[in-house]
């Protein structure tokens, strides 16, 4: 591989040509070669078809003149550092020159082959750190970008905020690109109910000087007037007195998040308060139905009884056989209010436990001699389940059990009640009437036996058809 320079002068005048050659060969830099051209369309030709070091421009040339000669090269010559040469005329457009790009200016009058060799040196080197900041700014702009973060720079010395590249347009409307927002722009757009608290602990954290990075949640308001939640965090610069003076920071909008949080809040909502709605209407259905047993029952036969007493109070002659009903009724009153109160009462599982007190509930409904029930019970340990657990599975089998007397038409239910690995596993089926569950809508009674399934992350299945029975199925998780 060959080793030095290659330089592209482009210079019209021969003698100064001349005497521009002469210094380089005299000023000490390894050259490999010199290219001359004396317009800039020959320039951009050579540029175009091989590697160039470095570039000796003179503003002044048959095809173009002052900053316009560098304008021309400079697409071609982007990664080049180009020294413009001007006469003391034109020192002021070889400044603007500078400020277009170019990396150094040199009077002719005052050349030197050492001047001219310090001038190519600082220029490349100069040109090569540039060239570093160049790919460093593409790839922390390809990292912002693929983050989707809006980088921000604080300056906390002089309160400027500067806003890095254009993600800060994208996500909020701002047309504020590698530019510093007016002040005061932030804390304005800040959500009302966020600002007190958000401004309170960035002040407290850069106040305190005891951490260097920040965080924080809340909303911001875009340029079409809609809120964005965003996640800001920053890292805080301090000096060598431990004073901040600088913060760099990113926000990321995580709206899609906090609204498929806040619709999978409401949807809890919802199915909570579904579920209160359904408590509540089976307590109005059960308070009506003791309504109803008080008054078209007890009540009956308490007033019954009161009656039969009046008139035996009223008759001059004792009436034995009004007393004797009297006591009878008010004996089948007191039964009546005992059966009402198993009702209702939660049975006193943790005395009896679980398979006893459903033992007894099935006594009870076999004692009408309505329907058989057989209850078959495997792999349940009592004392691994909570008493909650208990009263949902007790509360469930009696629901269902109703629900076969009221509505079935059963001779005969199986109830098989099974512990497999974390699961409660409950299957109620009888062979009454059965029903078609597409055509029919669930009452109180499932609704009630669902709702204490999903408190435990469980679920109900239901199979019955018209003339073919009715199978419940009840799974509960136990942890």
């Amino acid at each position: 591989m060959n080793s030095g320079l290659t330089i592209l002068t482009v210079e019209d005048n021969p003698s100064d040509l001349f005497l521009l050659e002469h210094m380089l060969r005299s000023s000490g830099l390894a050259i490999r070669q010199i290219y001359s051209t004396f317009t800039i369309r020959e320039a951009i030709t050579v540029l175009a078809a091989g590697e160039i070091d470095v570039v000796l421009l003179d503003l002044t040339l048959p095809d173009s003149s002052g900053i316009q000669s560098f304008i021309h090269l400079k697409p071609v010559a982007q990664r080049i550092p180009v020294i413009v040469l001007t006469g003391m005329s034109d020192t002021n457009v070889a400044l603007e020159a500078i400020k277009e790009g170019a990396q150094d200016y040199l009077v002719k009058a005052e050349l030197t082959d050492s001047l001219l060799a310090k001038s190519i040196q600082y220029s490349m080197e100069r040109k090569r750190t540039l060239e570093h900041l160049r790919v460093s700014d593409e790839r922390f702009n390809a990292v912002v970008k693929a983050t989707n973060d809006a980088i921000w720079d604080w300056d906390l010395v002089n309160g400027k905020l500067f806003i890095v590249g254009d993600t800060y347009k994208q996500l909020f409307g701002y047309d504020f690109v590698n530019s510093y927002p007016p002040g005061g722009l932030w804390e304005s757009i800040l959500h009302p109910q966020d600002r007190d608290r958000v401004l309170g602990k960035l002040s407290t954290v850069i106040r305190e000087g005891v951490a260097n990075k920040w965080e924080d949640e809340y909303r911001l308001k875009k340029s079409n007037g809609e809120y964005a939640y965003v996640h800001d965090r920053g890292y805080i610069i301090y000096s060598a007195e431990n004073r901040p003076i600088r913060m760099i920071g990113a926000i990321q909008d995580i709206t899609p998040r906090k609204r498929s949080e806040e619709d999978v809040a409401l949807q809890q909502r919802l199915k909570q308060q579904q579920i209160t709605e359904v408590v509540l209407g089976a307590q109005e259905r059960e308070r009506f139905e003791i309504g109803q047993e008080l008054h078209d029952n007890i009540n009956q036969i308490l007033a019954t009884s009161k009656l039969y007493l009046d008139v035996a109070i009223e008759e001059s002659q004792p009436r034995p056989e009004l007393l004797v009903k009297s006591r009878n009724n008010i004996s089948m009153a007191i039964e009546e209010i005992r059966r009402l109160s198993k009702e209702l009462i939660t049975p006193g599982l943790n005395d009896l436990g679980l398979v006893q007190s459903i033992r007894e509930l099935i006594r009870n409904i076999q004692m009408a001699g309505k329907m058989k029930i057989r209850l078959a019970i495997s792999g349940l340990d009592e004392n691994a389940l909570q008493p909650e657990q208990k009263i949902n599975v007790y509360r469930i089998i009696q629901e269902q059990l109703n629900n076969i007397l009221k509505h079935a038409e059963a001779s005969s239910v199986c109830i098989e009640l099974n512990k497999h690995h974390e699961q409660i596993r409950l299957r109620v089926e009888d062979d009454g009437r059965g029903f078609d569950p597409a055509m029919r809508r669930y009452g109180v009674g499932i609704s009630n036996i669902m709702s204490r399934a999903e408190l435990y992350n469980g679920k109900v299945e239901i199979d019955s058809s018209p003339g073919k029975g009715c199978r419940l199925e009840v799974i509960l998780n136990s942890k």
